[in-house]
């Protein structure tokens, strides 16, 4: 089953919503963007789906918006749980992948290095308030990088 598919069977998308590479449009307004690295066996996919979120202030915070946004429940069929969600996205990685998830919290460790990481990276000014020409001219090496946890010990833990 294609990917395509199964996001319009599981979240319950009518046939005319245009899932792209890595968006998802309904009605011509972005409800979903997505990303992913590969590195080695294992793949990063991290995104956002609109789905109750307040709009307004939404559009007041983004500075260049490429698109029109809208939340998904708003499209489709009024508001969803944080629960509905999470079980149609569970399903259908389930489905595609043909895996199964264990669901866990975050030891010790990981939630230290949550909030390291957020301290010293994603709660700062300059994660936060830079412009895409900042990007594009500091690259991610300029970003601040935990010292303590390397590649393989992340992956041990």
């Amino acid at each position: 089953m294609d990917g395509a598919r199964t996001y319009r069977e599981v979240l319950g998308l009518p046939e005319e919503a245009v899932v792209a590479v890595n968006s998802i449009f309904l009605n011509g307004r972005k409800i979903s963007g997505l990303a992913q690295h590969r590195f080695y066996d294992v793949i990063l996919l991290h995104g956002t789906l609109l789905v109750n979120s307040d709009l307004q202030v939404l559009s007041s915070t983004l500075l260049h918006p490429k698109d029109e946004v809208t939340n998904f429940s708003r499209e489709v069929s009024g508001y969803l749980s944080e629960a509905m969600v999470e079980e149609a996205l569970v399903a259908g990685f389930r489905e595609v992948f043909r895996i199964n998830f264990d669901i866990e919290t975050l030891s010790p460790y990981e939630s230290r290095l949550a909030m390291e990481l957020l301290s010293i990276k994603y709660a700062t000014e300059k994660w936060n308030l830079r412009t895409d020409e900042e990007l594009t001219a500091e690259g991610m090496s300029s970003m601040p990088v935990i010292e303590s946890l390397g590649a393989h010990d992340a992956m041990d833990k």
